[in-house]
């Protein structure tokens, strides 16, 4: 019989940067890594990395594949790493390899279906994208231990592997302190990402404009931006909103909190495409945090957490536009108080179940039974 609290000694290994991180993916690697170091040895094989008490980093080797190997096999013999874990499907055959000749237990976090990601991004080709979910497909059967974002990412890949765990994204209350009352003449609308099309900025910016041009309501938007800055511009300019929003650029993580507090409502206009149904809205669970009413559309995972709640505001993304537009105008209408009071609901189901000590738990548990 295993061993319930069994502490492993866990090689985690990224082909690429871990520092500073901005985004979402690199945010959750980051979390993580911090939560596994609580529990097991953890050893950091990559670019760089920001420093976490306990963890010893190894620079990744660049050069051959051949010398790649040969080091990771070196280095998994003299510190006698019991698991190998991933985070890039990348990295799939590296690590099914090693399982092979060292017979080393091996574990990945699934962030979505990069394939197409990819596809909608239009970097690789659709035959070149089934030839990925094939390969992908094929890698997944050797694994000892899937993490993935959410149930219906499970359900997805439940024919290649049934060691699968649901960790959905997380979040430090920390970071994101409560919002406090505003009592501000306008209503402030608050939204954090990139302005490409998968992520919705633009139905947002119609509903303001529409909004605006209505004279439904006065507003303020309150925008952090990552990406693209000029592409951003012609997009608020398009619409004619340069004048109504207050814009933020490239913020460090643990200043979003205090930016967003800001706000009186916050959005996520999401639509539902493949690439986003299989992901998770890392910044869901970091609005809610704030305690501020949150509008998101049922995308992904939003019905497998949010159904039949009064956490936050669910939104159709059939008729995102409109439906968004009705939000918007039944979170003015029903006063600072009510909204405080969802917002409240939302930190709470957050604090309950999402933060990063909570979620920590059940990923060290999964490893600990490997």
């Amino acid at each position: 019989m295993k061993e319930k609290n069994k502490k492993n000694k866990i090689l985690f290994i990224a082909n690429g940067p871990l520092k500073d991180p901005l985004k979402g993916t690199p945010i959750r690697i980051y979390n993580f890594l911090y939560q596994i170091s609580k529990d097991h040895d953890l050893t950091v094989c990559a670019d760089n990395m920001n420093d976490i008490v306990g963890v010893d980093f190894k620079l990744f080797p660049r050069g051959s594949k051949v010398r790649g190997f040969l080091y990771f096999i070196k280095l998994i013999k003299d510190k006698k790493i019991d698991v190998v874990f991933i985070t890039s499907e990348l990295l799939l055959p590296l690590v099914v390899v090693l399982k092979l000749l060292t017979n080393v237990k091996i574990a990945i976090d699934l962030h979505g279906l990069y394939f197409e990601e990819w596809y909608y991004h239009k970097r690789i080709s659709f035959f070149s994208k089934i030839i990925k979910e094939i390969k992908t497909r094929f890698f997944l059967l050797f694994f000892d231990l899937i993490f993935v974002v959410s149930g219906k990412l499970k359900k997805y890949y439940r024919y290649n592997n049934k060691n699968i765990k649901v960790i959905y994204g997380g979040v430090d209350l920390k970071i994101f302190p409560i919002s406090q009352i505003k009592n501000s003449e306008k209503i402030i609308i608050g939204y954090m990402g990139n302005p490409r099309s998968y992520q919705g900025l633009d139905n947002l910016l119609w509903v303001a404009q529409q909004i605006k041009t209505k004279k439904i309501f006065d507003f303020k938007l309150n925008l952090i931006i990552s990406g693209n800055q000029e592409d951003f511009y012609k997009m608020l300019d398009f619409y004619g909103l340069r004048d109504d929003s207050l814009i933020n650029f490239n913020v460090k993580h643990d200043l979003v909190g205090g930016i967003m507090s800001k706000s009186d409502v916050l959005v996520i206009p999401r639509p539902s495409l493949k690439m986003t149904e299989y992901a998770f809205p890392s910044k869901l669970t970091e609005y809610l945090a704030t305690g501020i009413v949150t509008i998101v559309t049922n995308v992904g995972p939003v019905d497998e957490l949010f159904v039949d709640n009064d956490h936050c505001l669910v939104v159709d993304h059939l008729n995102i536009r409109e439906s968004l537009r009705d939000a918007l105008i039944k979170a003015n209408s029903i006063g600072e108080k009510r909204r405080m009071e969802i917002g409240q609901r939302g930190r709470d189901f957050v604090g309950d179940n999402l933060t990063w000590d909570v979620l920590g738990k059940k990923i060290n548990d999964s490893f600990s039974k490997l």
